[in-house]
């Protein structure tokens, strides 16, 4: 992951050095026009194109080095994705260049967001509020091949995966007004990515080397684009930040609402903005210093102030996801939406300057917050890492499976309920103090899974259970025929490629013993 993280910033910091070149040669220079612009000098753009090139360059190395890394379904959505960014960037440099009307401006990151859709990537299914089960999003669906490729459009689920990548792209798009806050909290929320794919709970190699890629991309341009900025984003850049994360969060399959707690304070205040607009009669294209981060400037909060805040607020509500499960995510979205609103009415209402001591104080306890969270979170992460290590690993034929021994009356409760995902090559063994016909059933699981009940090391039964639905109230449950001292939970269509059939026997799984006092 480092390798890939350091290639990424040094081949970007260098391509800054030639992209701020061809931004003054081409005249795709940012004025100094009074207003809500608050740098003094004429800075160019096309930070963008610097940062695509490079995530374009090493993402396709790194393919072409590598072939076996990645399955094939998946480099046809990193395909996609690779694809989405070069629209990003033509549309992004023509702006920075002419300065392109709102229209024309849309049509690009509709483009890029129908070439991820079209190569496999879509929100299928969400958790449900209340933390039980998921509510698939495929109510009807439609495919046709497109020079021999499928392709498949799915309802509602495309929609809302078209939306939520125009949301993220155009919320990183409007919070682009302040030195570094864009490439920061992009650089934030991506590391939030990698952290849930490293977990035992993800564990998504594939994701964390794309990340890793993205991530070094925009680490490496940030030293130009800190206060006083060298070199602006740009249109490429500032659209790229978002259309990244939202990309990352679909194809990680449970990190939405993780990348909603890192562009979440910029989203709600997108929404706000927009809305005040409608409501007053103007078009919600037209600018104003009504966003969040200039309201802070007229609080006379420095940009690289502005900036910390914005950085420390994403690190607390990203952190704070990190260590919580669906029903404990919903209420911190609802605490980051009524923060966001607080920050902008109090921010308004204000509307002069405070004091130097004040501003202190308002980062200073935001830091110790972010502290108190970030140490809260990593020690989780590391409670979940020790757990994860008390695993034990089996050969069979020529497959290694690694197991998770649930063998105390707590563990066996818990079980797999809560977990977004699990690797195919891990399983969980509930162990038993004595054989029984135990009832398996799945409250609050998010994916399917195969169910494996042994007594001894004969399999007595076989059974594949779905994870519950919205309109699946009862979630599904299955008794063996015949007493079993052991079960094994594997992700669904595991059994069948272990070879795991009723009758077989399976001397590799007959270890641990119960805790039961």
């Amino acid at each position: 992951m480092l390798f890939f993280i350091l290639v990424s910033a040094l081949l970007s910091f260098c391509a800054a050095v030639l992209t701020r070149r061809l931004a003054f040669k081409v005249q795709a220079i940012d004025a100094v026009q009074g207003g809500r612009k608050i740098h003094t000098k004429p800075t160019p753009m096309l930070g963008g194109l610097g940062i695509g090139l490079t995530i374009l360059f090493v993402a396709v190395g790194t393919i072409f080095m590598h072939p076996g890394m990645f399955e094939e379904t998946f480099l046809v959505r990193i395909g996609g994705f690779l694809a989405g960014i070069i629209l990003l960037l033509i549309g992004g440099s023509l702006d920075d260049r002419y300065n392109l009307k709102p229209w024309m401006q849309i049509c690009f990151p509709i483009a890029a967001a129908l070439c991820v859709m079209l190569t496999g990537t879509s929100i299928l299914e969400i958790s449900s509020l209340a933390g039980k089960g998921v509510w698939s999003l495929d109510w009807w669906h439609a495919s046709t091949t497109f020079f021999g490729h499928a392709l498949r459009f799915v309802f509602p689920a495309d929609l809302l995966t078209l939306a939520w990548l125009l949301g993220v792209t155009y919320a990183t798009k409007t919070m682009d007004g302040i030195d570094g806050l864009v490439t920061g909290q992009t650089v934030i929320g991506i590391l939030l990515i990698i952290l849930l794919a490293l977990s035992p709970r993800f564990y998504q190699p594939e994701i964390v080397v794309i990340a890793a890629i993205i991530l070094g991309a925009f680490a490496g341009f940030l030293p130009w684009n800190i206060s006083p900025a060298r070199q602006f984003l740009g249109e490429s850049g500032s659209t790229l930040a978002g259309f990244s994360l939202g990309f990352l969060a679909i194809v990680s399959g449970a990190k939405v609402a993780t990348a909603f707690m890192a562009l979440g304070i910029p989203l709600v205040d997108f929404l706000r903005v927009i809305l005040r607009r409608i409501h007053a009669g103007r078009s919600p294209f037209q600018g104003d210093d009504t966003h969040l981060h200039f309201q802070l400037l007229h609080l006379q909060f420095t940009p690289r102030q502005v900036a910390a805040f914005f950085w420390m607020l994403t690190l607390i509500f990203g952190l704070a996801a990190l260590g919580l499960q669906t029903r404990g995510k919903t209420v911190l979205i609802i605490g980051l939406i009524a923060v966001t609103l607080m920050l902008a009415l109090g921010a308004a209402r204000l509307r002069s300057s405070i004091s130097i001591t004040w501003r202190k104080r308002v980062l200073i306890l935001t830091a110790l917050i972010t502290l108190a969270v970030g140490a809260w979170s990593i020690w989780g992460l590391w409670r979940e890492y020790v757990r994860s290590s008390d695993v034990q690993e089996i050969q069979l034929q020529n497959k290694k499976l690694f197991l998770e021994i649930a063998d105390t009356p707590q563990e066996r409760e818990q079980g797999l309920s809560d977990r977004a995902s699990m690797r195919t090559d891990h399983g969980m063994l509930f162990v038993f103090p004595r054989p029984d016909r135990y009832t398996f059933w799945m409250p609050r699981m998010q994916f399917d899974l195969d169910i494996i009940w042994l007594n001894g090391s004969r399999i007595v039964d076989v059974v594949r259970l779905p994870a519950p639905t919205l309109v699946q109230e009862i979630p599904a449950r299955h008794t063996p025929a015949e007493p079993a001292d052991r079960v094994l939970e594997l992700v669904a269509g595991q059994a069948a490629v272990h070879g795991f059939l009723k009758g077989a026997i399976v001397p590799q799984l007959e270890i641990g013993t119960a805790k039961d006092k």
